[in-house]
């Protein structure tokens, strides 16, 4: 919940990475916040990867999260 007080201050381009399979941190829980910081930034972007586990850029489909950021970053 002390994230949830964060979100207020964060007004820079956001782009969450998320992936589904990770067994670290909970997908649905990081896609909630990720939500919830929408509604008070309209630059955020989110990405799911269903497939992927915590380490998405060290993944066999590693190359699908980098062509995302670098997206991401050419519209920036």
């Amino acid at each position: 919940k002390d994230t949830d007080n964060l979100i207020k201050y964060i007004d820079l381009p956001v782009l969450a990475q998320i992936g589904g399979s990770d067994n670290i941190v909970d997908s649905a829980v990081a896609k909630s916040w990720c939500q919830k910081l929408k509604l008070h930034n309209n630059n955020v972007t989110i990405k799911c990867y269903p497939d992927l586990k915590h380490e998405i850029y060290n993944e066999s489909k590693k190359q699908i999260v980098f062509d995302d950021l670098k997206l991401w970053l050419g519209k920036l």
